[in-house]
């Protein structure tokens, strides 16, 4: 092995200690953890490597798996709370049962009310249905580890990715870690400055 390779092999070990302790501290701390580095330094294989051991296991206690969320050409929050909904309900985002939700849900949007006044005889036919916002849906995501990856491939800009990002961490008590690119983030921070 090389000094450089053993050198990287050390610095990896103590950036993984670090994420573990962050993540089994029995409290929220406040604060998201970024990882920065280069591309293809191995920031996504390192944190792979640790998911099962972000969580420290505990007696009587079930594990909660940590959420993994890509942001790589992210536009918007919704297609956040998607790949966070997949993760933890997969029976419910997979194919076959969402299309059969889809289905359901045309059929509830069509209900039939009868006014029975007596000044009326009357039937109508009311199209709404209640709308349910995808932060009750996505409710289990609290108090466990999130890791959001690629910061600075989401089409978002990096205020509006934070912001998305800052409830877990103020409100939820989650653990967060970004891994990002900083100097691709200040780089395009440049050119739009410019533009």
């Amino acid at each position: 092995v090389s000094e450089e390779a053993e050198s990287i092999s050390t610095h990896n070990r103590y950036v993984a200690e670090a994420i573990k302790s962050y993540c089994r501290f029995p409290h929220s701390q406040g604060f998201a953890v970024m990882v920065d580095g280069p591309w293809g330094s191995g920031k996504t294989r390192l944190i792979k490597s640790l998911m099962d051991d972000l969580i420290e296991q505990k007696s009587g206690i079930s594990r909660q798996k940590p959420l993994y969320i890509s942001l790589y050409g992210i536009c918007a929050n919704a297609e956040i709370d998607e790949q966070i909904y997949q993760q933890l309900h997969p029976v419910l985002s997979h194919r076959y049962t969402r299309v059969a939700a889809a289905v359901f849900k045309g059929l509830m949007k069509t209900a039939v009310k009868i006014d029975l006044d007596s000044h009326h005889d009357s039937v109508s036919i009311n199209s709404q249905f209640p709308e349910l916002k995808m932060s009750d849906v996505v409710d289990g995501a609290a108090q466990r580890v999130v890791i959001f990856d690629d910061l600075e491939r989401a089409v978002m800009s990096p205020v509006d990715v934070l912001g998305y990002i800052n409830p877990f961490v103020e409100h939820d008590g989650c653990k967060v870690i970004i891994l990002a690119n900083e100097k691709e983030i200040l780089t395009a921070s440049e050119l739009a400055d410019k533009s």
